[in-house]
């Protein structure tokens, strides 16, 4: 009797050993990167645990390669205003001993007659600081020497972006961005109304990250150096940038883990091409298209943090809208107002790899790959005496998951 008590008592608390072990969510191992908020513990890879309530754990390591990619576009995008308004100077002026029109540059027109047109003619075109001696109207056809610009600029970003899985996690980035620039420019390389300019940029970036419901930030912080070129032939142009970034990424979880510092490179070419269509008076239209590349590239360190490069394709297509007046005393405005539809063709959101053998899920992958977002850019710049110019510009996005907004400011000197 006794012995087949004991018998019960046993299957009994194997009973409610099993039941306890089915309703007691296994402690897991996160991904690395990966923390759970306080008072959770992980049941998976990128799920925490606290009572019957799941949660996500914060994951800050999957948005790098999309924040690495923002903060390299943020600097292209500063270039290419620059490359936009030196486009603008060349096209406005007249080509050296040919019969061209003062509007274009690129074909003969009624306009050349107008006296003030762009701020280039008659009198004008001799005092205007931007029209130098390379692009004055000469008698014979000799090849003008090439013209030197130097820049520098100052840009401000800010960026909100919702999460895009159940691991994602919603961040907020600002970043700004000092870079400066020498370029050379030669006119009749291949005909008589081309122009070519070669240039190289150095700069410095800082991005601070904070995620949302979450005390981890991150910050991306060094200096790029690049090269960039533009074409110009009539209304014809295009121009390409590479560049380099040697970034340092701190990561700061709040306590919840410990803090992380690792090196990072971007690499990046962006490209454009477009073509202008002057319209009545000083207004034209340019239909534009272009890319941007960049792969995040990781330094030695990274592996033990399970992260990998990062490879982020942007495309884009749209219209730039503008014209130009004559403001007195040798000062010359161009505004312009550029509309963008643009999306990543390849976007690796996350640089985690696959999770370790032991963790429950594979690899946590968040992506705007595919999202089509809209973008606005307006400018104004100023063509000042003794060769100055000064240009402030603006960038609005919008989109699914996404809301940013950018503001710069550059001073060019032509000599």
């Amino acid at each position: 009797m006794r012995t087949t008590r004991i018998w019960h008592l046993l299957l009994a608390l194997a009973a409610g050993g099993a039941i306890w072990a089915i309703s007691t969510p296994a402690q897991a191992q996160l991904v690395a990167g990966c923390s759970c908020p306080a008072g959770f513990d992980p049941v998976s890879g990128t799920t925490c645990m606290k009572g019957p309530v799941t949660t996500p754990a914060i994951c800050p390591f999957n948005n790098i390669g999309h924040i690495a990619a923002a903060q390299q576009q943020q600097s292209f995008w500063g270039i290419e205003t620059i490359l936009q308004q030196r486009r603008d100077q060349i096209q406005a002026t007249p080509v050296p001993g040919a019969m061209s029109s003062r509007v274009s540059g690129y074909s003969s027109s009624s306009l050349d007659e107008d006296t003030g047109a762009l701020g280039y003619s008659g009198q004008s075109q001799k005092t205007n600081p931007l029209a130098s001696s390379l692009y004055d109207v000469a008698p014979s056809s000799e090849t003008a020497n090439p013209v030197w610009g130097a820049w520098v600029q100052g840009l401000g970003e800010w960026e909100h972006d919702d999460p895009l899985s159940e691991s994602d996690i919603g961040h907020f980035n600002t970043t700004y961005t000092a870079q400066g620039g020498v370029d050379h420019t030669q006119q009749g390389v291949i005909s008589a109304d081309d122009a070519l300019v070669l240039g190289v940029v150095s700069s410095w970036t800082s991005t601070h990250v904070s995620y949302d419901n979450t005390p981890t930030t991150m910050d991306l912080v060094g200096p790029g150096v690049g090269v960039y070129s533009e074409y110009v032939k009539g209304g014809f142009s295009t121009d390409l940038t590479a560049k380099l970034d040697f970034l340092q990424m701190g990561q700061d979880f709040g306590g919840a883990a410990p803090n992380v510092s690792i090196g990072i490179t971007n690499a990046g070419v962006s490209g454009n091409a477009q073509y202008k269509f002057t319209g009545t008076g000083n207004d034209f239209v340019e239909p534009t298209m272009g890319f941007t590349l960049t792969h995040t590239g990781f330094a030695s360190g990274a592996a033990a943090l399970g992260l990998e490069d990062a490879y982020t394709v942007r495309l884009q297509a749209g219209v730039r809208l503008g014209t130009t007046w004559d403001a007195g005393n040798n000062i010359s405005v161009d505004a312009s107002l550029k509309g963008l539809v643009y999306g990543d063709a390849i976007a690796q959101g996350t640089s985690i790899t696959g999770a370790p053998a032991t963790t429950l899920t594979s690899s946590i992958s968040p992506s705007d790959e595919g999202l089509v977002r809209g973008e606005l850019d307006p400018e104004l710049c100023f063509n000042l005496a003794d060769g100055y110019s000064v240009s402030l510009s603006g960038q609005l996005q919008f989109g699914e998951a996404i809301m940013a907004g950018s503001a710069g400011f550059n001073l060019r000197r032509q000599f």
